[in-house]
């Protein structure tokens, strides 16, 4: 089942609901356009404002840490000199001659006389295609190793989650992907290919995800560090 938007007030906010039949839990974020409730789909409007009402502190810390990422967000920019992420690294932004962009394992390079303004957007499809030149070719190493045929793998720009497997078994990965390590792109991969056998997240589905990532919650952890790190960029 697709994922239901709906509205609840408490605690005098106004939380966006998204249910989703594989959800099990109940979670409360700040997202692009305020407050979420993330929630399996029969939960009642009644539970989540009692919900609500348990978690004020929690909110509390979440509209805060919103806020920081908020004035951290106004406050980015890349210029070349700076070192931005890759497969876990820093690696230099450098300008070039020309009007090439690229990365040729050494470095991220734009044109070095690019405005300002524009080197976050140039920035981005250097990483877009590196995500396509890493991500695609890995998954299908991995999907064949657990003798998995995925219907498509495709590279977005989504900013509230790493990747998704959809019904049919056509995977996505938003672009940040990329700026994980290794190991934990391989999580990814692995979760979302796991998800082709368990479109679900039971107890059946983390022993599928145990068996080929032993240390998945390590993983879970890094990367929701850092999640937290590239919100508060301005990508």
């Amino acid at each position: 089942m697709k994922n239901r938007t709906e509205t609840i007030e408490a605690l005098g906010f106004s939380f966006g609901v998204i249910r989703s039949a594989r959800r099990r839990t109940v979670e409360i974020r700040a997202g692009d356009n305020g407050l979420e409730i993330l929630c399996p789909v029969g939960v009642p409007k009644s539970e989540l404002i009692r919900i609500v009402g348990e978690h004020s502190g929690r909110i509390a810390e979440i509209l805060l840490r919103a806020d920081e990422q908020s004035r951290r967000r106004e406050s980015f920019s890349l210029d070349v000199g700076d070192e931005i992420r890759y497969l876990g690294r820093k690696i230099p932004l450098r300008g070039r001659e020309g009007n090439l962009i690229g990365y040729d394992n050494d470095c991220f390079f734009v044109p070095e006389k690019l405005p300002p303004e524009r080197i976050i957007g140039e920035v981005e499809r250097i990483y877009r295609l590196a995500a396509k030149n890493y991500i695609i070719p890995r998954t299908y190493e991995l999907a064949l190793e657990m003798k998995l045929r995925p219907a498509s793998i495709k590279i977005n720009g989504a900013r509230t989650h790493w990747a998704t497997c959809s019904a049919k078994g056509g995977l996505n990965f938003t672009w940040f992907t990329v700026m994980a390590e290794p190991s934990a792109i391989d999580y990814i991969i692995i979760h979302e290919l796991c998800h082709m056998t368990e479109l679900n997240h039971s107890p059946r589905f983390w022993k599928l995800v145990a068996e080929r990532c032993p240390d998945y919650k390590e993983k879970k952890k890094y990367l929701d560090d850092l999640w937290r790190e590239i919100l508060s960029e301005n990508w």
